[in-house]
């Protein structure tokens, strides 16, 4: 087992969280990005969470997408809750609740290509590529984040194909 995964391990047992944010502040981000993989999952969400936003970034653009989707999925503070509440109030404000910004920039990265993982190779991307409404003028310059999704009037893809789940049933009057 690889020194720095030892530590990191024994320190998240131990719940020395502020050794564990030490520990992974002071590693430099192709390390971190190398044993990424073989963590827990709740050890991967931890140490992900401790990380400064530029460390989480850098190692982000390291990772395959199963590891980038994974992280994504996780990114509300309540993913780690089985182990906060184990924790002292003190310790656990080290875990800040991450920006939506960081959010934000961890989604643009997983549109970018990643680094192909032997299990990624060759997967077809699911779905088709988003295309901008044209009629969303009143859109520009607003966050995403929070909004309910409208469809767009100028969909001409999407005309005449049924939506998805069961269909609707009518009600008796």
């Amino acid at each position: 087992m690889c020194p720095l995964k030892a530590r990191l391990r024994l320190l998240l047992e131990d719940k020395d969280i502020s050794g564990l944010r030490h520990a992974i502040s002071s590693s430099g981000t192709e390390e971190l990005a190398a044993l990424f993989p073989g963590l827990a999952p709740m050890e991967k969400l931890a140490c992900f969470k401790l990380m400064k936003y530029e460390t989480a970034v850098a190692m982000f653009q390291r990772l395959s997408f199963s590891e980038r989707y994974f992280l994504l999925c996780g990114f509300p503070l309540q993913s780690i809750a089985p182990l906060l509440s184990g924790l002292d109030g003190w310790q656990r404000t080290l875990f800040h609740e991450s920006p939506p910004v960081l959010f934000d920039r961890l989604l643009d990265e997983m549109r970018e290509p990643c680094p192909q993982s032997s299990q990624d190779a060759g997967r077809p991307k699911a779905g088709r590529p988003r295309q901008p409404c044209p009629q969303s003028s009143q859109d520009a310059g607003r966050p995403k984040a929070g909004r309910p999704r409208q469809p767009c009037p100028q969909s001409s893809q999407d005309a005449g194909r049924p939506k998805a789940g069961r269909p609707r049933q009518k009600v008796p009057s």
